[in-house]
């Protein structure tokens, strides 16, 4: 990952999470609406303590809002990552990259918190993956590989999806499954 390519307020956010400035700090979130819970997101980042209250049986209003582009998928696979975050940082337009799993692993932030965690897949290699940002003192989460790839698929479409053995095997007769 180039960090060059990072737009100046995104490079300062990431110095200030690996000083930790705001640990020990306490906050009660009860604010709603992107602004908000993102600054209380970045105080997290930060070293801070959140505690984030919604609104009972609707979460933050944010959940429910979408993206409005100005820009068809086309356009914006014309151009690389770089050059939309730019573009983002330029607007004032708060954004981050989106990283791949090989790029997560080498994100400044990753590295500093110590959240790569190796866990056993079901054919016994190891697993790279992000571990659960939380720290629970009394329960720890527990990581675990994802399952490889169709080992659920039966389970999932009999219980789920209530199809027969006969409905299964001519999906994968036809290479669908």
């Amino acid at each position: 990952m180039n960090d060059d390519s990072l737009c100046p307020r995104f490079k300062l956010q990431t110095i200030l999470m690996t000083q930790q400035i705001f640990a020990g700090l306490k906050i009660l979130d009860l604010t709603r609406i992107v602004a908000g819970p993102l600054c209380t997101q970045n105080m997290v980042d930060m070293g801070a303590t959140a505690f984030k209250i919604d609104r009972p049986g609707k979460g933050d209003g944010s959940r429910e809002m979408g993206a409005k582009p100005n820009v068809s998928a086309d356009q914006l696979m014309q151009k690389d990552k770089a050059h939309w975050l730019n573009q983002c940082c330029e607007q004032g337009v708060p954004s981050g990259p989106v990283y791949d799993m090989e790029e997560v692993f080498e994100v400044p932030a990753v590295l500093h918190r110590n959240i790569v965690v190796n866990v056993p897949s079901a054919g016994g290699t190891m697993l790279k993956l992000v571990r659960n940002p939380m720290r629970f003192s009394r329960t720890p989460v527990q990581h675990r590989a994802p399952p490889d790839l169709g080992a659920n698929t039966r389970q999932v479409l009999t219980s789920a999806l209530k199809l027969t053995a006969e409905s299964i095997e001519r999906l994968k007769n036809k290479a669908i499954i």
